[in-house]
């Protein structure tokens, strides 16, 4: 086999690797994640308590994810990081699974998911500098723009899924194991994602920084660059 086509093989079973983690990881969102507000609700917590733990989780794992420069950096690659957060994420589901039958009270809950969100947060530009090495720039756009399609349709099976399962565990009384059900099979198509993450290739042109950047050279950065307004932008 030439140098090229086992190039091109590479490239395409990185292709069809991260479309199954795409729609996995889709499906989790839609059949788990979605619905930790409404687990809340259905532990016997009020609408303000649903409301904090879809919100004040997500700040904090916003924070979290400041400790992913190290964390790369100890890990020693991109790949190793995401694979590490994605079993992050896959421990707090099946954590959730068991709050269904615990006593545990709600801060329990809004802990396991300050690090749900963290992980899945700190997981995103390591992941973006990971796949920006894989996909072809010829590639990138047409393959992107088709996995965020899917993405999302399989979110929306996942959230009508979710919510059928739910009504029918709650016509029969089995409400919190609806929820459990919901978690565990998210946790399971989180797993099949760290998977297809795990058959990727790793570029060795993919290094990483031993250091994290001076709060001195940050600045100098974002003065000489577009960062800044961007930044701005994501804030907003």
């Amino acid at each position: 086999m030439s140098r090229e086509s086992h190039m091109n093989q590479q490239v395409r079973s990185n292709l069809r690797l991260s479309m199954v983690d795409g729609l996995a990881y889709s499906l989790m969102v839609g059949l788990g994640e979605s619905f930790i507000a409404a687990f809340v609700l259905a532990r016997g917590h009020g609408e303000v308590s649903a409301s904090m733990i879809s919100t004040a989780p997500m700040f904090l794992g916003a924070l979290l994810q400041l400790a992913a420069p190290v964390g790369i950096a100890r890990l020693g690659s991109f790949r190793a990081w995401v694979l590490f957060v994605a079993w992050v994420q896959t421990i707090s589901l099946l954590l959730l699974t068991g709050l269904a039958f615990s006593p545990l009270g709600y801060w329990s809950i809004f802990l396991i998911c300050a690090f749900f969100w963290g992980a899945g947060l700190a997981a995103g530009p390591a992941w973006n500098a990971w796949l920006s090495q894989l996909i072809p720039t010829q590639l990138r756009t047409g393959f992107f723009a088709s996995r965020s399609r899917w993405s999302h349709l399989f979110t929306f099976l996942g959230l009508v899924v979710g919510g059928l399962v739910l009504q029918m565990a709650e016509n029969r009384g089995l409400t919190m194991f609806g929820f459990a059900f919901l978690f565990f099979t998210g946790a399971c198509c989180r797993l099949i994602s760290l998977s297809a993450l795990a058959r990727h290739d790793h570029p060795k042109t993919l290094t990483v920084s031993p250091a994290t950047p001076s709060l001195r050279a940050m600045n100098r950065m974002f003065r000489q660059s577009s960062l800044k307004q961007f930044m701005i932008f994501m804030l907003l």
